[in-house]
């Protein structure tokens, strides 16, 4: 009776794949016809049959056992004992499962699927994270007149004119054969004036500076002889007009080299500056020593300008060429190639030996400032009579002098755009600045080196 019953529903899914089959014209629909099967198994119609025992064929297999050929279902006698039936119900779990799972097509398919999905989230991912990391630094990209000028001092344009360059060929750019470093690729910010803006150089540890050679030992200036005035006047940055520093430099200054002349450079700069800058000792560099007079670096404008590149490379804040006139012909000529080929000048220095004027120490030094807008570094003043010729006659009485100072120092320490400054000792027995000494012969401190000492911020 169950046997009948088999046979019946075996016969029912035939018809119903055939139906199907001449209803939509396609081909026998496998995956339907084998659930079929596989529900009538898992009903266990065959469990209570005892039929005659099955024959084997020559392929080893059961003669009963269901078959798929062509779509059709070839059925046989049933098994005769319960282990012929789990070994059918295996068979076709088997066949469907690589039907419905092993199917090459499909599994094409579904690794293509699983690779789009993969690669979709490691792209999704990095995405995520470069723009996360974008929005740390900052657009690469800034509109050069949103900046904001977070420098100390306030923003003046520089009066500096370029109409004397405009009836010449334009200067050439000097060459990089002589190029001491290697180029560091990056965006560069522009300022209004089209060229690259840098960072606001840092400050000076303290605005007042000590100014002493400091040369080898056996010469006349040397650092056995000075190295003592520079410690007793208590400054918090010196230099020696020169690019080495001593071994004995005082650690509580900030030494600041120099590039004295063009026969300074680039060896100087190889041999001085460079070892300075890789142990981290040094972090600006100051300019040409009074291009503008013949006993002095006595440079053109030229050459200035061919060697400034050199400086620039070095990566430090840089000073202005140091003029014997700051407003004269030479330093306006320099500073207007300086902007027509965009090189970089971070600070102007500034020489000043006047007479003990204070209302006319200020106006020149505004002067210099507004003239070129940029913060100033004055690195020799001291008032001096140029017109005397024995110490006796100089017009100007150290105590004026030192009275000069008193009102001058404060003066500069208030200002935001002096970025510092440095007295010029003269010597006691000079004519000319014997009153602006700060140092007796015995190397005591005059009432003026006294007074300089004692300034602190």
């Amino acid at each position: 009776m169950q046997d009948r019953t088999m046979k019946r529903k075996i016969t029912q899914c035939d018809q119903d794949d055939t139906l199907h089959d001449q209803s939509t014209t396609q081909e026998p629909n496998r995956e339907r016809y084998l659930r079929c099967i596989s529900e009538i198994l898992d009903q266990g119609t065959y469990g209570s049959v005892n039929p005659e025992p099955a024959t084997m064929n020559r392929r080893g297999k059961h003669e009963d056992t269901i078959a798929f050929q062509h779509g059709e279902c070839e059925k046989g006698n049933a098994p005769n004992e319960s282990s012929g039936i789990e070994e059918r119900k295996s068979n076709l779990w088997r066949e469907l499962k690589e039907e419905l799972f092993f199917n090459p097509r499909k599994t094409g398919l579904f690794i293509l699927f699983s690779l789009v999905i993969i690669f979709s989230l490691i792209f999704c991912a990095i995405a995520l994270k470069y723009g996360l990391n974008r929005n740390k630094s900052g657009s690469n990209v800034v509109p050069p007149l949103t900046l904001v000028d977070t420098s100390p001092f306030p923003t003046i344009s520089p009066s500096v004119s370029t109409s004397h360059l405009r009836n010449t060929a334009p200067s050439a750019a000097p060459s990089r054969s002589m190029q001491l470093f290697s180029p560091t690729l990056y965006a560069p910010i522009l300022d209004p004036t089209g060229c690259p803006r840098h960072p606001t150089p840092a400050p000076l540890p303290g605005k007042k500076g000590v100014a002493f050679t400091l040369r080898p030992e056996g010469r006349e200036g040397s650092w056995i002889e000075n190295l003592p005035k520079v410690q007793a006047l208590n400054g918090y940055w010196n230099y020696n007009w020169a690019a080495y520093r001593i071994d004995a430099q005082p650690m509580d200054m900030e030494f600041t080299p120099m590039i004295w002349g063009p026969w300074t450079v680039p060896e100087f700069i190889q041999d001085h500056v460079l070892p300075q800058i890789q142990s981290r000792r040094v972090k600006r560099l100051l300019g040409f020593n009074e291009p503008d007079k013949e006993n002095q670096a006595n440079m053109s404008v030229d050459q200035a300008i061919q060697f400034w590149p050199l400086l620039e490379e070095t990566g430090l804040s840089l000073v202005s060429p140091s003029c014997v006139d700051p407003l004269g012909t030479w330093m306006e000529e320099f500073m207007d190639r300086a902007v027509e080929l965009c090189y970089r000048v971070d600070w102007i220095g500034v020489h000043w030996y006047g007479g003990p004027n204070v209302n006319n120490f200020k106006t020149r030094m505004q002067a210099v400032y507004e003239k070129y807008g940029k913060p100033i570094l004055i690195t020799e003043f001291a008032p001096a009579d140029w017109s005397a010729s024995t110490v006796q006659n100089n017009r100007h009485s150290a105590e004026t002098v030192l009275n000069f100072a008193k009102e001058a120092i404060p003066w500069l320490e208030e200002q935001p755009w002096v970025m510092g400054y440095a007295w010029f000792s003269f010597e006691i027995d000079r004519p000319e600045g014997t009153s602006s000494a700060l140092f007796n012969l015995d190397g005591t401190l005059t009432p003026l080196g006294q007074y300089y000492a004692s300034v602190r911020t």
